[in-house]
C-alpha cells in the first residue's frame, strides 16, 4: 500500500522456472499516479534501475503529500530482455 506523504518500498524477487536471477538489472517506472521513485542520490524520478546479487531487489517510492487517492500503476522492465510485467498499487 502507498499513502500520500509517505515512502513504501517495492521488492521483487525475479524467479523464472525456479532459477534466481541475479546480477540482473530490472526497470521500476510509475507509470500512473503522483508517487515517484526515489534514487541512490536521493532525487524522485519517474524511473529508477535495480540490481542485486541475490534475488531481491527494492526501489523505494515516495508520495507528496498531496498526491490524488486512487490506484497507481507500476511496470517493472527486465532490461536485458525487455519483457515487462505491470502492478498496480492502491
Amino acid at each position: 500500500m502507498v499513502c500520500a506523504g509517505g515512502d513504501t518500498v517495492l521488492s521483487l524477487s525475479a524467479i523464472t522456472n525456479g532459477t534466481l536471477h541475479g546480477n540482473e538489472s530490472f526497470k521500476f517506472e510509475s507509470v500512473r499516479g503522483g508517487c515517484k521513485f526515489v534514487d541512490f542520490d536521493g532525487t524522485l524520478k519517474d524511473s529508477v534501475i535495480v540490481q542485486s546479487r541475490t534475488r531481491n531487489r527494492q526501489a523505494l517510492m515516495r508520495c507528496p503529500a498531496n498526491t490524488a487517492a486512487g490506484i497507481g500503476l507500476v511496470r517493472v522492465t527486465h532490461v536485458s530482455s525487455g519483457v515487462t510485467a505491470e502492478h498496480g498499487l492502491s
